[in-house]
């Protein structure tokens, strides 16, 4: 009797033990989540043709801009970075886009002509995340030096045109 009571104890001491353990780490996920979002490093992953992609090395002098294509709106997403592209790639300045979902990656594929930039089906799942993060908020990303975070530049509004993203892109950032 006496030691199904100390082994009662016990079970209930290591199940109040894991309970604490496991809360600790549900508030550390939820804490990551909304407080701490994860940052962009490098535009790494599978075109949507399937051949391998790492843009990883840019600079003050070759910059990297990236953004998300949204499925649902495909054809205006591309219109509007191919004007960009028009405009920024005599500065150095390199273009990469990751798809949403299907829906761009096959849309991108059936295109009579390829975009002007990569476009990333699957990436890296870090950095694919964080540039989901941004584009929530309607912005692109530009990564001047791996060891500061991306400089965010505003996209997904009515105010912003291709010549006004292509300004901030192709800006000298200190």
């Amino acid at each position: 009797m006496l030691l199904g009571v100390v082994l009662l104890y016990c079970g209930f001491r290591l199940c109040e033990n894991a309970l604490a353990i496991r809360s600790d780490q549900n508030w550390s996920r939820a804490n990551l989540a909304t407080e701490q979002k994860p940052p962009f490093t490098a535009a790494k992953g599978i075109n949507v043709y399937g051949k391998p992609v790492s843009v990883d090395i840019f600079s003050k002098d070759h910059p990297l801009g990236v953004f998300l294509l949204r499925g649902r709106q495909l054809e205006q997403d591309l219109t509007f970075w191919r004007s960009v592209s028009d405009l920024v790639v005599k500065k150095g300045l390199t273009l990469v886009a990751y798809c949403d979902g299907l829906s761009c990656s096959d849309g991108v594929r059936k295109l009579a002509s390829p975009p002007p930039f990569e476009v990333i089906e699957y990436g890296e799942a870090v950095s694919s995340q964080a540039l989901l993060n941004d584009d929530r908020e309607g912005n692109c990303l530009k990564l001047v030096d791996s060891k500061k975070r991306p400089k965010k530049v505003g996209w997904r509004s009515a105010e912003s045109t291709p010549v006004k993203v292509a300004m901030e892109l192709n800006a000298h950032d200190k």
